[in-house]
């Protein structure tokens, strides 16, 4: 949709570190790191790991969870459900 709306062009990932910290999807526009979002069912703690990875890729963070609503946003994190996320992704 991205591309299609001339935003650019878009790529999906899944990043792990050599050292394991991870992020369950990265999304990637014009061949940069965008947005690291990590799948989560209720935790709603960013886990230290995916900050690192986040800050040294540059991008901020979502964590998505189960729990109806915006949860909490600060310091270029937030953690929503997944219905939340998807309302303002094109």
């Amino acid at each position: 949709v991205w591309e299609d709306n001339g935003m650019g062009d878009a790529g999906l990932w899944y990043v792990r570190t050599f050292d394991g910290r991870e992020a369950d999807f990265l999304i990637e526009l014009n061949g940069k790191p965008a947005l690291a979002i990590e799948a989560a069912w209720a935790d709603t703690s960013i886990s230290a790991g995916l900050r690192n990875l986040a800050a040294r890729l540059g991008t901020p963070i979502v964590q998505v969870v189960h729990t109806a609503g915006i949860l909490r946003v600060e310091n270029g994190t937030a953690v929503v459900s997944g219905d939340r996320l998807l309302r303002v992704l094109p």
